[in-house]
């Protein structure tokens, strides 16, 4: 498995992940992929495992851009449903944890949890608030256990069964597109809305009324969620040599544009981002360390 470990701050980024910074802590990931029976629900399965630094407890910390899919977390003795997290935020790291999530694939939140998609959006809630309902403390009991024995096969098995009795989605084209289209952006590096148009021979009206129905975000925000990862991405493991060769890159017109989407996503200006990766405490081995955390420390 990949693991990070961060002697001050470190950022990461793999645009189908996500990016996080950290302080002081070792992280490392895992990655599932759903039954086939169950991949038009669940994207796929992950686990992340941490531990802080011995003598780094009271600096440990870890800043974090979750991927924008909703999510089932199982967070020690929480099982929670989270939905798109649009901003980027600061979490206090216990001392060691795992977290284990599900994330699922555009469309399914609504049947699953219950009420609009966007209303879960930038919102965490206990399962027990859910469409779940009186089944919410077998399934985190059975969760707990899965993932206790068999680590992160297990709590994906265990999740599994459970959508064996969930609610199924609903027969609809528009939802199979939107994720056809999800896929598209973050697999295909797309970047304007008028590829999408042309791709999928849809009006841009069409496209941003299937979104809001079944992902609560834009398409336009989707995109540029995907650019700016992969600018962080290449800002870390390939730099270029000038700032506007990035940006060109990405299909930005200019500097100034890439540096407004990086600062609104990552609440920091690419120059700064590139500034903490030349820190003497991140160059050598553990600076070139790859591969990220997919979600929130204390989620």
């Amino acid at each position: 498995m990949p693991s990070l470990v961060s002697p001050r701050l470190r950022y990461t980024a793999v645009s189908t992940i996500g990016v996080i910074g950290t302080s002081g802590v070792e992280f490392t990931t895992e990655n599932l992929c759903p039954a086939p029976e169950y991949a038009d629900r669940v994207a796929r399965f992950w686990a992340l495992r941490w531990a802080v630094r011995p003598g780094r407890e009271q600096q440990a910390s870890a800043v974090s851009l979750l991927l924008p899919d909703p999510l089932v977390v199982l967070n020690g003795e929480r099982v929670s449903c989270q939905g798109i997290m649009r901003g980027c935020r600061a979490t206090k790291v216990p001392r060691t944890g795992t977290l284990y999530a599900a994330a699922l694939r555009p469309g399914v939140v609504s049947p699953l949890v219950g009420g609009a998609t966007a209303a879960l959006n930038d919102r965490k809630v206990p399962v027990a608030d859910t469409a779940w309902g009186a089944r919410t403390p077998q399934l985190a009991a059975d969760l707990r256990t899965a993932a206790a024995g068999d680590g992160l096969p297990g709590f994906a098995a265990a999740f599994e069964r459970s959508l064996r009795t969930a609610p199924r989605l609903p027969e609809d084209p528009d939802l199979a597109r939107v994720g056809a289209m999800v896929d598209a952006i973050r697999d295909d590096g797309l970047t304007r809305v008028v590829e999408l148009v042309d791709r999928f021979h849809l009006s841009a009206r069409t496209i941003q009324r299937g979104f809001n129905r079944h992902l609560g975000v834009s398409p336009k925000w989707l995109l540029r969620r995907y650019r700016v990862l992969r600018g962080a991405y290449r800002l870390q493991y390939d730099p270029p040599q000038k700032a506007s060769e990035l940006a060109t890159s990405l299909g930005y017109f200019d500097d100034s544009h890439f540096a407004r989407d990086f600062a609104d996503m990552l609440g920091s200006t690419p120059a700064a981002f590139a500034q903490r990766l030349r820190s003497p405490e991140l160059t050598g081995r553990q600076g070139r360390q790859a591969l990220c955390a997919p979600a929130a420390v204390g989620a």
